[in-house]
């Protein structure tokens, strides 16, 4: 049977944020207190959404899978942890993302939300469920349907293809962190509006570019890597490329590692057996603040993501921006459309592509001078509010208030 859209009122929807892994709860709690958060450096989105509900005057309940947030309520505000559980493999773990779907969205109904954001987190089988309860659903993809570059399996993409077909009629609006995410859903039903938006950092960190950094022979040539220690991120071809680069006479490059992961303890482990100790700092996670410094003292960041590892972004190389330095990244980074002509890009699983990058950085000063200005030229992508998360939510609230 056809189902009537609710229709939206724009002035104050209910809103309900179905907002996946991340602690919701610490990031209510922080914009409550007028605080920011240091605990990662880009702004939120979840505080970004805070704060379109507050000017909307919008009662707004949020969802987490994330263990550690607890209830937490602000103003018209609510926070609600519903961790997913063990989904299993295979078959089992569909049964099971369709139960975490339907349990989801009758939480929205119970609410008597007017409108949904869900978040690809939760799947596309969340379009059949939040229908049910006739509930109009703005998708959020922070991540990519499958990994860029890689031709998805005819099966899995006629999978996508069903669960998205069967649910679009309750599909109002897209909000994508890349235009890959949006030429991806658009292959598998009807276009949709989409509103794609870039992170956001804080003011306070508008200004660090000013500081020059002269590449010379005799200075250290820092390369920071900030993001998860994974083999898949490619953070052993790294290693690889030192080598290839203290064997043609380049031992002035240090590599900055700063992040943490399941690979971490074999990171260690493989740049002591190859020597590499004195050409490597392993940082560990850092907060906003320490992640700040490294910036200010690094040369150039690097994200080697490899081929078959899905992300809709990776903030890494924005993060170049702000400091004003190069980007290196291997051609299945989502973010290469931004930083556009502030990066080398590499093929993936590439540490002699990876070495020749860096190389073309210290053998040609006036390259590396002409990146870092066109870094410095689109540093403003990350302080504008029109491009903003908080902006593309406002346009498809918009949308799915069918005015």
């Amino acid at each position: 049977m056809a189902h009537t859209q609710k229709p939206l009122a724009l002035s104050a929807p209910k809103i309900f944020f179905a907002h996946g892994p991340g602690d919701a709860a610490g990031t209510l709690k922080s914009w409550a207190s007028n605080i920011e958060d240091d605990s990662i450096i880009a702004k939120t989105y979840s505080g970004q959404v805070f704060d379109l509900a507050k000017e909307l005057g919008s009662e707004l309940l949020v969802i987490t899978d994330n263990l550690s947030s607890h209830k937490l309520d602000a103003d018209k505000i609510s926070v609600e942890s519903m961790p997913r559980g063990e989904m299993g493999n295979g078959w089992k773990y569909w049964v099971n993302m369709k139960k975490h779907a339907e349990h989801v969205a009758r939480r929205a109904s119970d609410f008597g939300a007017d409108v949904a954001i869900v978040s690809l987190h939760y799947g596309l089988l969340s379009l059949s469920a939040f229908k049910k309860y006739q509930i109009p659903v703005i998708l959020d993809m922070h991540n990519t349907l499958w990994p860029m570059g890689v031709e998805p399996h005819f099966v899995r993409k006629l999978l996508l293809k069903t669960m998205a077909f069967n649910g679009q009629s309750g599909l109002e609006a897209v909000i994508a962190v890349s235009p890959e995410c949006g030429r991806q859903l658009n292959r598998l039903i009807a276009k949709k509006p989409i509103f794609e938006h870039i992170p956001q950092y804080p003011k306070s960190l508008q200004n660090i570019s000013s500081n020059k950094r002269p590449v010379s022979p005799s200075k250290e040539f820092r390369i920071l890597f900030a993001g998860r220690i994974e083999k898949k991120k490619g953070i052993f071809d790294i290693l690889e490329a030192a080598e290839i680069l203290i064997n043609e006479g380049y031992p002035q490059v240090k590599w900055i590692i700063a992040g943490s992961g399941s690979a971490e303890h074999q990171l260690k482990v493989e740049i002591e057996r190859r020597n590499l100790s004195s050409h490597f700092e392993l940082k560990g996670q850092l907060c906003r603040s320490d992640l700040t410094e490294e910036l200010i003292k690094a040369n150039a960041t690097i994200t080697p993501t490899r081929a078959g590892f899905a992300e809709g972004l990776a903030k890494a190389p924005l993060e170049s921006l702000i400091a004003g330095i190069p980007a290196l990244l291997s051609s299945v980074v989502p973010a290469a459309e931004v930083v556009k002509n502030a990066a080398i890009v590499f093929e993936p699983s590439s540490p002699a592509e990876i070495a020749s990058s860096v190389r073309q950085l210290l053998e040609v000063p006036s390259y590396y001078d002409s990146l870092c200005k066109s870094s410095k030229n689109l540093t403003h992508l990350l302080f504008n509010v029109q491009y903003s998360y908080k902006n593309a939510a406002l346009e498809a609230l918009a949308i799915a208030s069918g005015k």
